[in-house]
């Protein structure tokens, strides 16, 4: 089935020298990391699959990123309340172990009747973005959003793009080494604007505590 599909990772052995273990027969035929994701018909929605056997999503990730369902454990949180907007921030596990991906997760709900800009913006606006800072042996990915919705401001020419109510954005990270625990410090810029006037552009600073776990290998 695996080599039917085309799933099979033919870079599997020259992965697994390169990460310094030994190498066996127990290796080939080894598939790509991945899953498919279907809906309530049984119809593929989604294929999420890595180049590498040695990085895959946790089952609560896959939950998280491909659902939206929470999981019943996350990482620690911060928060952000303020009379315009309140800001969750989380990782979708409450710990990380080399080789995974995790996925930084941050939920805003905005108060009725005002906004926040999506890409692109003009010049002179602020759009929704996400950073953290370079962690040696982690990679990110890129942040996933919804699609920002069409908004056009009266007396102004240029054609904006914002997220109302309720906003979900996901930004994976790659874990390849073990580097014991580790805080993650990220930054979330947004500008707040209502149909008359805006808030200054903001930056909200938080970091994030995330202990090192062990796999559990089977005996």
């Amino acid at each position: 089935m695996i080599r039917a599909l085309g799933m099979e990772n033919h870079h599997a052995v020259a992965q697994h020298a390169a990460s310094g273990a030994a190498v066996g027969d127990h290796l080939v035929g080894t598939p790509y990391p991945g899953a498919f994701v279907l809906d309530a018909g049984g119809v593929i929605v989604d294929k999420r699959f890595y180049l590498s056997y040695r990085e895959r999503e946790t089952g609560a990730g896959l939950l998280e990123a491909a659902f939206g369902l929470p999981s019943s454990q996350h990482g620690p949180e911060a928060r952000l309340d303020t009379p315009q907007l309140a800001v969750r921030a989380y990782l979708d596990a409450p710990a990380y172990a080399r080789a995974q991906r995790l996925h930084l997760i941050v939920e805003l709900a905005l108060a009725p009747g005002l906004h926040v800009y999506g890409a692109p913006v003009p010049e002179g606006f602020l759009a929704l973005t996400i950073e953290v800072e370079p962690v040696e042996g982690v990679s990110l990915g890129i942040s996933s959003l919804p699609d920002p919705v069409p908004y056009q401001i009266v007396g102004l020419d240029e054609r904006f793009f914002v997220y109302q109510d309720r906003v979900r954005l996901l930004l994976p990270l790659t874990f390849h080494t073990a580097s014991g625990n580790l805080v993650l410090h990220a930054r979330l810029g947004y500008q707040v604007c209502s149909d008359r006037e805006c808030w200054p552009p903001s930056t909200w600073r938080f970091e994030l505590a995330l202990p090192e776990t062990s796999l559990v290998r089977p005996v």
